[in-house]
């Protein structure tokens, strides 16, 4: 009888996540250090500069959103603050926000940088996300290569926003 009761329950819970997401969308948040792309990848997949991209770190400081459609469901795209310590009070709100954005996100990208290595924070971090909601994406593909990818035991999808490409293998991916 409990049997029966837990399945009725795990049909509810799913057919109200399903509901939710006709109805809202798909929650996407881009997340990861500080001037690894993500405004760029917002920008790219949005096709308009929707957020203010610069080379100086910590530009986004609180999210920048934007909606496309695929396959007939809205993907809401959550641009985030490089996540960092800082000893910045307005930054630390930013990079606070970001974590809660990827905690309640139905999808997160996480943004790394092809021309630098992985930081011991970046693998903390990446370690603490939810892995069934995550998607890596190594930015700046048109770069000389400084990043070892052996740490990561997942798929990683490569690219950049400079030439547009592997952005539309990460639609795949969210897809």
């Amino acid at each position: 009888y409990l049997v029966d009761i837990s399945k009725e329950l795990d049909n509810l819970v799913s057919g109200a996540k399903n509901g939710r997401i006709i109805k809202n969308g798909v929650n996407v948040a881009i997340i990861g250090k500080p001037n690894v792309g993500k405004s760029s990848i917002l920008n790219h997949l949005l096709d308009e500069e929707k957020a203010i991209v610069t080379n100086i770190p910590g530009t986004t400081r609180d999210i920048v959103e934007g909606t496309i459609t695929l396959n007939g469901v809205a993907l809401n795209f959550i641009d985030t603050a490089g996540i960092r310590a800082t000893d910045d009070i307005v930054e630390k709100i930013g990079v606070d926000k970001s974590k809660s954005v990827a905690n309640s996100a139905d999808i997160i990208i996480y943004v790394l940088n092809n021309n630098e290595e992985i930081s011991p924070e970046e693998l903390e971090i990446m370690g603490n996300l939810d892995s069934e909601k995550l998607i890596v994406f190594v930015n700046k593909s048109d770069l000389e290569q400084k990043i070892n990818l052996g740490n990561i035991s997942r798929e990683i999808i490569l690219g950049n926003t400079v030439t547009d490409n592997g952005l539309d293998n990460l639609l795949i991916a969210i897809k």
